[in-house]
């Protein structure tokens, strides 16, 4: 019983270690899966704006943790 417990506060501790950037994350993931639904027939936009938004928060997320 204690194992499994373990292994979802270690799975949750993933998600909840930066909060912001988790959260910064499912924002782009959100408005890029809604432009994806607006605009059917660009595929390679959402693609380029997911991959660009997520290396853009991963960024970001590394020079704050480095102050």
């Amino acid at each position: 019983m204690n194992t499994p417990i373990t292994l979802l506060r270690a799975i949750l501790g993933l998600f909840a270690d930066d909060l912001g950037f988790a959260l910064s994350v499912l924002a782009i993931v959100l408005i890029v899966g809604v432009l994806a639904c607006l605009l059917p027939g660009l595929p390679e936009l959402t693609g380029a704006l997911l991959l660009t938004g997520c290396v853009a928060m991963l960024i970001g997320a590394t020079l704050r943790s480095d102050r």
